[in-house]
């Protein structure tokens, strides 16, 4: 669904329920309101995504994708084959038994090995990714059920506005929507997402 085809959808029942002398709400307010809910709904859901990168001789840092939400696991590809990393971080990843570890600061990933050309072909990580923000109406929206997004942006127009009770049913709207978008995370599996 485009984005403009759920503004409209949002004005409409905005609309229906103004009261007199209402104000409109903008496109780029409501989109505002869309990354809101997409944010809460990132954090809720899992969104699987592998990122690949080349290995460069003696560098250990290398930034995390842009997209980055939290990591499942990372493997250093050597001669062909793929061996997992373990984590030095407080909040250690499972199946740790190589010696080979990594540690996540800021939005960089940094390996306590230094590669080696000659050993180290790449570096393959498992993550989940957020959603990527919506920035116009000629946007795509990248969930199942985008109307779950329309009701959250509901709930807090019409708790701005006016009507904390109208408000209260968007949002209890919003929630059952988020909640049957959950799907069983995907899991990492000889070294691939299954």
């Amino acid at each position: 669904m485009l984005v403009s085809a759920l503004i409209t959808w949002c004005n409409k029942n905005y609309e229906r329920d103004a009261v007199a002398g209402s104000e409109t709400i903008s496109d780029d307010d409501w989109i505002m309101y869309f990354n809101d809910a997409q944010s809460d709904i990132s954090s809720f859901l899992k969104f699987p995504e592998t990122s690949i990168t080349d290995l460069v001789d003696d560098t250990t840092t290398y930034g995390l994708p842009s997209d980055f939400l939290e990591l499942q696991s990372a493997w250093e590809k050597t001669s062909g084959s793929y061996v997992q990393m373990g984590s030095t971080n407080r909040h250690k990843m499972p199946s740790q038994t190589s010696e080979k570890r990594f540690t996540l600061w800021e939005d960089n990933i940094i390996l306590s090995f230094t590669p080696s050309e000659t050993t180290t072909d790449g570096l393959q990580l498992y993550y989940y990714k957020r959603l990527a923000d919506i920035t116009a109406t000629t946007d795509t929206i990248g969930i199942k059920d985008p109307y779950a997004l329309g009701y959250y942006a509901l709930s807090i127009t019409e708790a701005s506005d006016r009507a904390i009770g109208q408000s209260g049913y968007y949002y209890q709207m919003y929630m059952q929507r988020k909640d049957n978008l959950k799907v069983n995370p995907k899991r990492i599996r000889n070294g691939m997402w299954s």
